[in-house]
């Protein structure tokens, strides 16, 4: 969710560029440490198929889904496409 509001306030190429790889390496380094969690509760509870299935299921969701929102989030202002695109011929 960070990272969405990260994107959307940048207002140059290299700017979305070390975001999305900030973002990215944080998720690296987090959906391990999550999965194993996930196991350890699996076991406790519910079953750990069961809940592992759910983390898939939302982690993949979260893929598809993600990068539509942000593509419509950049969208809405075409000011700020202009200075994405082409930060020679800014609006502003």
């Amino acid at each position: 969710m960070v990272g969405f509001l990260l994107i959307s306030l940048c207002t140059s190429f290299s700017e979305i560029f070390w975001v999305i790889l900030f973002v990215g390496v944080a998720v690296g380094v987090s959906i391990p440490a999550l999965s194993a969690l996930v196991v350890e509760e699996g076991k406790r509870i519910a079953g750990m198929g069961r809940l592992m299935f759910h983390f898939v299921m939302n982690h993949n969701l979260r893929i598809i889904v993600g990068p539509v929102v942000e593509g419509n989030l950049i969208l809405c202002d075409p000011n700020r496409i202009t200075r994405i695109v082409c930060p020679s011929r800014s609006v502003r």
